[in-house]
């Protein structure tokens, strides 16, 4: 994510007739970059939800609102009895943050245990995996993380193995 502004600045110079990102990380560095090209964001968390305040008149674009409670739905038909959910995520990720906390609200109304463990590279996300399948949890949920949906690969593989399932 660090060659994010480095990737704005280019189009900003190159004289590119707008900007069309994907993903939250990429929306957020674009509109911190660029305030005179148009910026359309995709598969991105509405502005919003991640902290951005103001009035940005170039940027426009479509976000996922992800339902919460229907993915909760979604595991209660999936999981027999599910009393603990495995969540991975960056907290680094401002997308990320926002689906870990809007999840954890979800769980704790459904009254499920949501067990958390942070990652910062996708080095870390196979030894989370391992931790929270060590704790027992019922299933993996994957929100909004670019840098555990990039390791989604050493996830699965613990999942496997452990015989948990995975929503995405």
């Amino acid at each position: 994510f660090s060659n994010i502004a480095l990737l704005a600045n280019y189009f900003l110079n190159s004289k590119a007739d707008m900007v069309l990102t994907v993903g939250t990380p990429c929306m957020i560095g674009a509109i911190q970059a660029i305030r005179t090209l148009p910026v359309v964001y995709t598969v991105s968390c509405h502005p919003e939800q991640v902290g951005m305040q103001g009035t940005f008149n170039n940027l426009t674009g479509v976000y996922d609102p992800f339902n919460f409670e229907a993915c909760i739905d979604l595991i209660r038909q999936s999981v027999k009895n599910p009393e603990r959910i495995g969540i991975v995520y960056n907290p680094s990720e401002a997308n990320a943050e926002f689906a870990a906390k809007k999840f954890k609200a979800a769980c704790t109304a459904a009254n499920i245990r949501l067990i958390e463990y942070h990652v910062h590279s996708t080095n870390d996300v196979f030894q989370a995996s391992q931790a929270l399948a060590a704790k027992k949890v019922n299933c993996f949920v994957i929100a909004a993380d670019n840098t555990v949906a990039l390791a989604i690969a050493s996830m699965v593989k613990v999942a496997e193995a452990h015989k948990i399932p995975v929503f995405v």
